[in-house]
């Protein structure tokens, strides 16, 4: 603890000095990492104060794409030092900069950085209501990393919703391997096992060899998570040599 104590004051001190960090995006950035470092060290003022001042300087930015990602980055930051109000605030300031980009290529990655940033911070349906504005060519990898997002946050119920909302098996076997992974590293074992075996069934109805393959060896990887590790290398057996399995 000492250790990352030292560490957190030092890179506080040495984010006073202008010439450290060079322009207001990345300092924002750096900021955002030091105030989950110390929130990390236990410095829960210090880490509120750095995040304000992070805050400060992306609300200031001027090109809105880089200002939606910077504010994701605040309400990441905030979200895992516990400041669940601060975080869904900073990310619904994040969707309302990406609503207002016409672009019809950087609109739909602003809506899914600022979707993501929503789910970060434990806004289940509010980020499941800012991908229905996405453009169809991005929305489904934007639930992906929604489902993926709300599943570390503890909203397992609405990030199944959000992998149930993606209609390719493809991205959504991904989606459900991303979940099941999330859900074992929480400890939730019997749903990380149902949300594993759910994404596996999607990848063997894949008719598409290799796009089968790709979500097979996705998949193996949340097996191996989950602890089904026989049935995990039958999966990557099938990704690597095409080799049929039996998972009755």
């Amino acid at each position: 603890a000492g250790q990352t104590d030292q560490a957190a004051a030092a890179a506080g001190e040495a984010l006073q000095a202008d010439e450290v960090v060079d322009g207001p995006v990345l300092r924002a950035w750096a900021l955002s990492a030091v105030a989950l470092t110390q929130a990390k060290a236990g410095q829960a003022d210090q880490a509120a104060a750095t995040a304000r001042e992070a805050l400060r300087i992306a609300l200031g930015i001027g090109n809105p794409e880089d200002q939606v990602e910077a504010l994701s980055a605040v309400a990441l930051t905030q979200a895992k030092a516990g400041q669940i109000d601060q975080a869904a605030a900073a990310a619904r300031q994040a969707l309302k900069v990406a609503v207002s980009i016409d672009h019809k290529w950087q609109q739909p990655e602003a809506l899914s950085i600022a979707a993501r940033a929503l789910a970060e911070a434990g806004q289940g349906e509010e980020a499941l209501q800012a991908t229905a504005d996405i453009a169809p060519w991005r929305r489904e990898k934007a639930l992906s990393d929604v489902a993926a997002a709300l599943t570390k946050a503890g909203k397992v119920g609405i990030a199944l919703q959000a992998a149930g909302k993606i209609g390719s098996r493809l991205e959504r076997a991904m989606a459900l391997g991303r979940v099941a992974a999330a859900l074992a590293k929480a400890g939730l074992s019997d749903q990380a096992a149902d949300a594993a075996w759910e994404a596996l069934q999607l990848a063997l109805d894949i008719g598409d060899r290799e796009q089968r393959a790709g979500a097979l060896s996705d998949v193996a990887m949340a097996l191996a998570e989950v602890g089904q590790v026989d049935t995990a290398a039958a999966a990557a057996e099938e990704a690597l040599l095409g080799v049929d399995i039996d998972v009755e």
